[in-house]
């Protein structure tokens, strides 16, 4: 039988990931590092090892989860060309984002846990909304109409309105153009 282990490049990985995914379970304060090292089927001492405090572990899975956001607005911004339309291009943004479910329900459970009680974390979420928003205008740039523009204007905002519609659980294509419609608005 393969282990679990093997599934993921290290146990740090393996730890993240299972922590991720217990977080949009139960909650950051729902899931203990006890239920985290038996889903990873790992000894509490070697989580320990990785991880002596909670609140590191909640940093690495916010910064796994920045990569993760990182690279899926760099996806994003390769895939334009001067001609794509900028309604057309954040449906594509979107769709992209919404259909993803444990990294948009992820999403939501690191910015409540910044609202609850995480000053690290919630500087940490916002240094990453910064820098999400940056590439959400340098992708912009690629694109012809004035919209491009009002992308560019209304980057941090966008981010905002994004945290309210992946806190509903069924996104529905009419949810999308909603969203399309009031910030290119």
């Amino acid at each position: 039988m393969k282990s679990k282990r093997q599934d993921y490049d290290s146990v740090q990985s393996l730890i993240i990931a299972t922590a991720s995914s217990l977080f949009t379970q139960k909650g950051v304060d729902g899931a203990s590092l006890a239920d985290i090292a038996q889903a990873s089927s790992i000894a509490k001492g070697t989580l320990y090892y990785y991880y002596p405090a909670k609140d590191e572990l909640i940093e690495d899975v916010a910064r796994t989860y920045g990569d993760y956001m990182g690279d899926t607005l760099l996806e994003w911004a390769e895939s334009l060309q001067r001609e794509t339309d900028a309604g057309d291009a954040m449906r594509l943004l979107l769709n992209t984002l919404m259909a993803d479910d444990m990294h948009r329900r992820l999403h939501v459970v690191l910015c409540a846990q910044c609202a609850i009680e995480d000053s690290a974390l919630a500087g940490l979420i916002a240094a990453m909304e910064k820098k999400w928003a940056l590439m959400l205008e340098v992708g912009s740039l690629k694109l012809r109409s004035n919209q491009a523009r009002t992308i560019r204007a209304r980057s941090a905002a966008f981010f905002s309105m994004l945290m309210g519609y992946m806190a509903k659980s069924d996104i529905t294509k009419d949810d999308i153009e909603e969203f399309i419609s009031i910030f290119l608005s």
